[in-house]
C-alpha cells in the first residue's frame, strides 16, 4: 500500500517491503512589517508568506526489506540533482519541495560492516514556482 511520495522516493508498506517515514514536521510562517507612527500605536502590515519547510523522519531497516546504503546513496543524488518535486502525505498532495538537507543516524551494522539500519532525516523547502512539470520534461528530454 502506498501511503506517500516525495519525486521518485515511493513511501509504501507491503509484505516484503516497508519503506516509509516514521514522523514529520511542517513550518509555515509569514512576515510583517511594523509601521511606528507617530503618536500612535504600532500597526502591523503583512508583507509575504515565508516558504513552508518540512521535515520528515525515514526509517530504512534491512529486516524490513530495504537496503538502508543504497536508498542513502539515491537520496543523495536526488538532493545533488537539486530538482523540485512533489510531496505526497497519505492522500494530501503538499505542494512542490526541494531536497536541501540529509541527516543520518547509523543505528546498526551487520557483522560483516554493513549498513542494516538508519534513521535518515530529510529537510525539504517549499518551490513556489510551479514549474515542475515542465522541468521534469526537459530533464528527461521530452
Amino acid at each position: 500500500m502506498i501511503v506517500g511520495a516525495y519525486g521518485p522516493i515511493v513511501f509504501s508498506v507491503s509484505a516484503d517491503v516497508v519503506r516509509t517515514f516514521r514522523g514529520g514536521s511542517r513550518k509555515r510562517e509569514t512576515t510583517f512589517a511594523v509601521h511606528e507612527p507617530i503618536g500612535h500605536a504600532p500597526r502591523l502590515e503583512p508583507t509575504s508568506p515565508v516558504l513552508d519547510q518540512v521535515e520528515l523522519e525515514i526509517n530504512l531497516d534491512q529486516d524490513l526489506g530495504t537496503s538502508p546504503a543504497l536508498e542513502l546513496v539515491a537520496l543523495g543524488e536526488l538532493m545533488d540533482l537539486q530538482m523540485t518535486w512533489p510531496l505526497i502525505l497519505g492522500p494530501i498532495p503538499m505542494g512542490e519541495y526541494v531536497l536541501t538537507k540529509i541527516s543520518e543516524e547509523w543505528r546498526r551494522f551487520t557483522r560483516h560492516g554493513v549498513l542494516a539500519k538508519v534513521a535518515v532525516n530529510i529537510s525539504l523547502l517549499q518551490d513556489t514556482d510551479g514549474q515542475w512539470a515542465e522541468r521534469m520534461q526537459r530533464a528527461v528530454g521530452l
